[in-house]
């Protein structure tokens, strides 16, 4: 009986660890994209994303439920120590490629958020001289600090 649910255990964490891998795959496409301008592309992927984490989410809840009910466990380290040493190595093995997976997709989130920062800030000063070309005021001082646009110098325009 604690085969099958073990089992079940080991097939749901693969299957986390496949869509963490697919959340990786995407942060590089969402890199991509956002080089090549691609705005239809990054909303695609934006919504994706969010899609896999909640997939994500509701995998690992469902083995830490699971692990609850099934061992009366709290965490991975406690499940691991009432398996039999055949089931230790495995689970310890799973474990293992899951917070490396979960490590590495945590980084590459993190790499990708700062990239779409530094982008937005990139092209903000690129309207900004845009704007500075046609004759706009910028939104930007020259120290690259936006400016409140209140401040900003307008043109009042009176009846006289």
């Amino acid at each position: 009986m604690s085969v099958n649910r073990f089992e079940q255990l080991c097939l749901w964490t693969d299957e986390s660890l496949a869509l963490c891998q697919e959340l990786v795959d995407l942060l590089g496409r969402e890199r991509t994209a956002l080089i090549l301008l691609k705005g239809e592309d990054l909303a695609e992927i934006t919504m994706t994303k969010e899609v896999l984490v909640r997939k994500i989410v509701d995998v690992r809840r469902r083995i830490r439920e699971a692990g609850k009910a099934w061992f009366g466990v709290e965490s991975s380290v406690d499940l691991e120590k009432q398996l039999p040493d055949q089931q230790k190595k495995i689970w310890a093995e799973k474990h293992a490629q899951w917070t490396k997976q979960w490590s590495f997709a945590c980084e590459q989130a993190q790499s990708s958020q700062l990239f779409l920062e530094h982008s937005q800030r990139n092209l903000g000063r690129l309207i900004d001289h845009w704007r500075r070309l046609i004759g706009d005021a910028p939104l930007y001082s020259s120290q690259g600090k936006k400016k409140d646009p209140a401040s900003t110098g307008r043109v009042l325009e009176r009846k006289y």
